[in-house]
């Protein structure tokens, strides 16, 4: 049995833990799409290869984005040794 008045607390807290993880992948995925982008502009690749990398950044840095801000939403919930490393 759970208690009501614990459960957002504890939401908070595993959904606090899913989004840095999320994030510290998705950042690293950018920066791996960002270093492939940097390796066509220096071989002869079309610009058609070039935006759709372009793309794929834009993505993975707006779903960044949007879990950012969800871990804000979540601020006020956290723990304060959780804000210390949301910050």
């Amino acid at each position: 049995m759970t208690i009501p008045s614990l459960m957002p607390a504890a939401t908070a807290k595993g959904d606090t833990q899913r989004l840095w993880g999320e994030t510290r992948i998705e950042a690293k995925e950018a920066a791996s799409q960002a270093d492939l982008l940097a390796s066509l502009g220096r071989h002869d690749s079309s610009w058609e290869m070039q935006s759709s990398q372009l793309a794929e950044i834009k993505d993975t840095l707006n779903d960044l984005g949007a879990k950012i801000a969800r871990l804000e939403d979540l601020r006020g919930q956290m723990e304060p040794a959780q804000q210390t490393q949301t910050d």
